[in-house]
């Protein structure tokens, strides 16, 4: 398996990744396309097996065979953190380091999780669903099981009366369910995703992933002159629960509206955009004067998928005696800690399945000052 959920073979004397299959599985797939050294296919049918895997299991989801949403649904689940602790593995080895094995942090839930649920609308084609570039089309998914009862219910109901029909705009657009922890359960229409800021969407998860973050800062040493800076920060859920250092500073980019300080907690919220030089550098001098006078005890981030490529610059200015790297892509993770590697060595590597179901899953790497 590869680190996307899909088998590989060789088809057409290509490596051939083959999406809803398993490993030492045969029969026949369809090919959907290929580039100068690699092709692609999918399983229409688990009746196109002639060998399927002993680890092959009737989905339970009944769109799995078509929708692009889910990968492992096909097998159980500890099959399935198997395959994405296989994937961290191979990850792991482009830092050309020994690393220990990641723990693996299991969901309790594999179905009712997400409390955020993003679908596509064509009022012209009546489609409403989960697009499928395989298809080139929008496939209904009025049954899917991933989000939370709340969510499924509205689902339900917009399959059923077909309300989004009657949404204002363009024909084409796309529409949000989601749980607000303020407002409660929101539909929005056409704008941006998660446009009142971030959040996990599995809450149990979340919960697991800060709860730890919390233990492991708790056993650092902090003094009145300590301070955590804590990147891409959002709402400030990675530090909310560390109380043991006076100062906290968070930064993300924040809109007036959503821009919090509390009296009650060591968190300070500033905003900056981290991807703008000019607002960087602001940062970094900002950062840089407090560390005359403080230390930089921990920098923790958890920045979008394409990863952050100033983590060692950063680094290197304000030297921070501990690194926590939180990260839903792999590959962006390894080619940032790759660059810190000659300044910080890694402790601990953690696998927390933030999304059970799917390919993707978030990982904590831990690392210390040399």
């Amino acid at each position: 398996m590869d680190g996307l959920g899909q088998g590989v073979s060789k088809i057409l004397d290509k490596p051939t990744f083959v999406s809803k299959t398993l490993p030492d599985e045969q029969g026949l797939a369809v090919l959907t396309g290929q580039r100068k050294k690699v092709a692609f296919a999918h399983l229409a049918s688990p009746s196109d097996l002639d060998t399927p895997s002993p680890s092959r299991i009737h989905p339970v989801c009944p769109h799995f065979d078509q929708c692009p949403g889910c990968h492992y649904l096909h097998t159980t689940y500890p099959m399935e953190l198997q395959f994405k602790q296989e994937a961290l593995c191979r990850e792991l080895q482009k830092l050309k380091i020994q690393t220990h094995t990641p723990e693996i942090h299991a969901s309790c839930e594999r179905f009712g999780y997400r409390n955020r649920l993003t679908l596509h609308y064509d009022k012209s084609q009546n489609s409403l669903g989960i697009f499928s570039s395989l298809a080139g089309e929008i496939l209904p998914i009025p049954q899917c099981l991933l989000p939370i009862p709340e969510i499924q219910k509205i689902v339900t109901a917009l399959y059923t009366t077909k309300s989004w029909q009657n949404f204002d705009g363009p024909n084409q657009g796309h529409l949000e369910i989601y749980q607000h922890p303020m407002t409660g359960m929101q539909t929005s229409v056409n704008l941006p995703y998660a446009h009142l800021g971030f959040s996990q969407v599995h809450e149990s998860m979340n919960h697991k992933l800060t709860a730890w973050l919390s233990e492991q800062i708790s056993q650092h040493r902090f003094t009145e002159k300590s301070f955590i800076v804590d990147l891409f920060g959002g709402d400030g859920n990675l530090s909310k629960e560390i109380n043991l250092c006076p100062t906290i500073y968070v930064v993300d980019k924040y809109s007036s509206k959503n821009f919090k300080q509390s009296a009650h907690s060591p968190q300070q919220f500033f905003s900056y955009d981290l991807y703008d030089d000019h607002e960087l550098r602001a940062l970094q001098k900002n950062i840089l004067k407090k560390t005359q006078t403080h230390q930089l005890e921990i920098m923790i981030l958890d920045p979008p998928r394409s990863g952050f490529t100033k983590t060692a610059i950063l680094a290197h200015e304000w030297k921070p005696t501990h690194i926590y790297y939180v990260s839903c892509a792999p590959d962006t993770l390894m080619r940032d800690t790759r660059d810190l590697l000659s300044s910080y060595s890694i402790q601990d590597i953690q696998l927390f399945d933030m999304f059970p179901g799917t390919f993707h899953f978030e990982t904590v790497i831990h690392l210390q000052r040399l």
